[in-house]
């Protein structure tokens, strides 16, 4: 019996990682990749593929099937969810007869209460925990583009038996999808802080996220401790100091959810904003 994958959700993240899968998988006597999508999508896709756009490379990838129908998609082993978080609650409720018992949801939202509010639908099931930095956007219906070559997908579960973590581990592996699998999310977070700033942090507490619609992705908010090392940005950070709080805003006054993010940690520590206090700014 062939191992059935569900990608619900064919925006940016679930079209580019979705197609990755679809293009290693075709015609595969192991695995079956179903591309949940509905309207212009679901028909440019069955009538031409999804294409991918990666820099000056192209593709196009045609899954086993894509469909809305939940009598065609069937149940499935493993679904992959990337929709809108405000849609979470009603599109798996569009196909609740695919899920059955023994299915390994994936939230690919970038915002980490996405996993209790499924957990919520679905009490029985296995809900990983899931995070992706990327970015990609829909082109067209069918066309996906990915800007930059960042790319990194991390899952994990503490409760999940581990044969099913390292089964979807391999499947993504072998899809040339650079996958990680963590323990937790917030081991994550630390980690690439690490790595793009330089510094060690702990203590994290979730803010929230905040979807940026001109690029399709959630930035997702984090407040930590500061633990130790000095301020050694990556290439892949823009710009990285320490400053006071109202210099931070300043420096944002053309970024809206720059402003909201630091007027999220001015409120968790229940600080005014006349105060002067140590703030790590990463654009």
């Amino acid at each position: 019996m062939r191992t059935r994958i569900g990608i619900l959700g064919m925006g940016g993240v679930g079209g580019y990682f979705g197609g990755l899968l679809a293009k290693a998988y075709f015609e595969s006597d192991t695995i079956e990749i179903v591309f949940i999508a509905r309207g212009e999508t679901q028909k440019a896709i069955a009538r031409n593929g999804l294409k991918i756009i990666d820099g000056t490379n192209e593709m196009i990838v045609f899954p086993t099937l894509v469909s809305n129908n939940p009598d065609e998609i069937g149940k499935l082993d493993y679904l992959i969810c990337a929709t809108k978080t405000y849609d979470i609650e009603t599109s798996l409720g569009s196909i609740k007869k695919c899920i059955s018992a023994t299915t390994i949801i994936l939230p690919l939202y970038n915002g980490v209460d996405a996993t209790g509010r499924i957990e919520t639908l679905f009490p029985e099931n296995t809900i990983l925990q899931g995070c992706v930095y990327i970015v990609s956007m829909i082109e067209s219906p069918g066309i996906i583009k990915k800007i930059g070559f960042y790319e990194k997908l991390f899952f994990g579960s503490k409760t999940a038996p581990i044969s099913k973590l390292k089964e979807l581990q391999s499947i993504f592996e072998n899809a040339d999808i650079e996958s990680y699998l963590v323990e937790n999310i917030e081991e994550t977070v630390v980690r690439e802080v690490k790595e793009e700033t330089g510094i060690n942090v702990d203590s994290l507490k979730y803010l929230g996220s905040d979807y940026v619609h001109e690029k399709e992705l959630l930035m997702i908010t984090f407040m930590a401790k500061y633990v130790s090392g000095e301020i050694t940005p990556s290439l892949e950070v823009e710009w990285a100091e320490w400053c006071v709080i109202e210099d931070a805003i300043n420096e944002m006054s053309e970024d809206k959810i720059g402003i909201n993010i630091v007027k999220k940690v001015i409120k968790e520590l229940k600080k005014p904003l006349t105060l002067k206090m140590k703030s790590g700014v990463i654009k």
